[in-house]
Formats: C-alpha cells, sequence, structure tokens
C-alpha cells in the first residue's frame, strides 16, 4: 500500500515536468529538488497524502519552472542586481537574500501551477493549510508575537504573509514589503531572475532600516 501511493505521488512529479524524475520519501524533514531529482520529506498516510502531493507538485514545478543555474551562480546574479557592488556581500546576507529568494519563488511557480491546473488546487490548498496555516503560526500572528525590529522577525513575518492571520502593521516596513512582493499580482514575475530583483529588493530596504 505504501509503495502504492509512493508511486501515485511521484507521478505528480512527472506530470508537471515532463520526465521521469528520481522521487526520494523520507517520513520527516525537509522536501527539496535539485534540479534533478526529488525528496518528499513528510508522512503519507490519512490526511498527509493531499499535502504530499501538493509537495509533489510543488517540487516539480520547481524543475519545471525555476532556473538553476541563477542559483549556481547566485553571488554573481545578486551583483547583478546593484547589491553591495563594491565590496564583498557577508555570507550571512547572501543568504538572507536567498531565504527572501525561495520565499518569493515559492509563490511564483505555486500560482503557475495553481492558476493554469485548476484540478490540482484542492493539493494546494491541503499543503498551504499544514504548512503555513498552523496552529502555533496562526497563535503567534494573533498574539502580536515577533514585534521587534529585527530581520528574524521580519523574516517570520514575510514567510507567513500567506496566512490569514498576518498582519501588516505589526513592524514598521512590512506594508511596504507586503505591497513590494504584491501577492496578488505574482504572476507579473516571469522567470527567476525577475523573482530575484524583488527580493534584492527587499533586501535593500531590510538593510538600510
Amino acid at each position: 500500500k505504501l509503495a502504492a501511493t509512493q508511486r501515485a505521488i511521484a507521478n505528480f512529479v512527472t506530470i508537471v515536468t515532463g520526465k521521469q524524475i528520481p522521487v526520494e520519501f523520507q517520513s520527516g524533514g525537509d522536501s527539496y529538488t535539485d534540479g534533478n531529482s526529488v525528496v518528499i520529506g513528510t508522512k503519507l498516510e490519512g490526511k498527509d497524502f493531499d499535502p504530499a502531493v501538493g509537495l509533489a507538485l510543488h517540487e516539480g514545478s520547481h524543475i519545471a519552472f525555476t532556473d538553476f543555474d541563477l542559483l549556481r551562480n547566485f553571488t554573481t546574479n545578486v551583483r547583478m542586481h546593484g547589491v553591495d557592488p563594491d565590496f564583498d556581500l557577508p555570507y550571512e546576507h547572501e543568504q538572507t537574500i536567498k531565504s527572501l529568494l525561495n520565499w518569493v519563488e515559492d509563490r511564483r511557480i505555486d500560482y503557475i501551477i495553481y492558476k493554469n491546473a485548476p484540478g490540482y488546487r484542492m493539493y494546494y490548498e491541503s499543503m498551504y493549510e499544514k504548512y503555513f496555516n498552523d496552529r502555533a503560526i496562526d497563535k503567534a500572528l494573533r498574539e502580536g508575537r515577533k514585534h521587534e525590529e529585527t530581520l528574524d522577525d521580519y523574516l517570520f513575518h514575510i514567510i507567513n504573509f500567506t496566512n490569514p492571520n498576518r498582519n501588516l502593521q505589526q513592524l514598521e516596513m512590512l506594508q511596504e514589503i507586503w505591497d513590494l512582493i504584491d501577492l496578488r499580482n505574482i504572476d507579473r514575475l516571469k522567470n527567476s531572475q525577475a523573482a530575484l530583483v524583488v527580493a534584492c529588493d527587499i533586501y535593500k530596504k531590510l538593510k538600510s532600516h
């Protein structure tokens, strides 16, 4: 039964990519792709099936739509967008930009499938419900936690912009960053390079702040 479930989920990766992509399953941990294979790190039984399909679609759409060359030459591409061009970008700052890019790119590629394959929407909604609308996150947002003007608190709120309990008044620059990302028009970003521009613009706002 487990093997049949794994084959069914892996098939969604094949559908999205149009390729026979190796899919590995783990009962926990991160889900990710390197562009050539996919790892799904979640339980598969019962109520976890639909979110797992959402993860498979998500990682498959990275293979289909994300520019992995941009990621492999990340520092060079960041410099092209005017972030600290005159000196070495500190490693931790580069990792912040990479985290922001990952989030913006995730929203961009998710919308492509969500818009063009309505039959898969339930899987995305289940995935978002599990990973972004968790009760602990709901509680933290409703109670106004993470309210310090720090990078960590900004990243918490940005990562949870998809949560209905978001509060754009919680931090000074959240509204500006929300407007900059413009989730309702995320399909204006046609490629990973455009997503990187947005990530760099967010970083520059946070750095100056």
